[in-house]
């Protein structure tokens, strides 16, 4: 379901594929939330979207942080979800107080 692949030529988008390890700063028991989706014979289980958010803003890199913002216009994302599982996630202090920065800024 790649970059290029049979799926992304078929339907114009691609996922990217990670590891049930490769999420950093997702929150606790983020994998029993995955939503499994289906998309003609492809199979995918992709994350939650405010795990996936929490998991983008603790990256923080520039497109993770356009994905946020656009992901907050267009999803049902709720800033005190956001805020409950930032207790769930593993990180230094510094990096929580970060994280919870850029959601409270992205709600305004």
């Amino acid at each position: 379901m790649g970059e290029a692949s049979e799926f992304d030529e078929m339907y114009g988008y691609y996922a990217q594929g990670v590891a049930m390890s490769t999420p950093k700063y997702a929150p606790h028991g983020w994998q029993s939330r995955t939503i499994p989706i289906q998309v003609g014979k492809y199979r995918a289980l992709c994350m939650e979207p405010h795990d996936l958010l929490l998991s983008k803003l603790g990256a923080g890199r520039e497109k993770d942080l356009d994905f946020a913002q656009a992901a907050v216009l267009s999803v049902a994302i709720q800033r005190d979800e956001l805020l409950a599982r930032l207790a769930a996630v593993t990180a230094d202090p510094v990096v929580h107080r970060l994280i919870e920065g850029r959601i409270r800024t992205l709600f305004g």
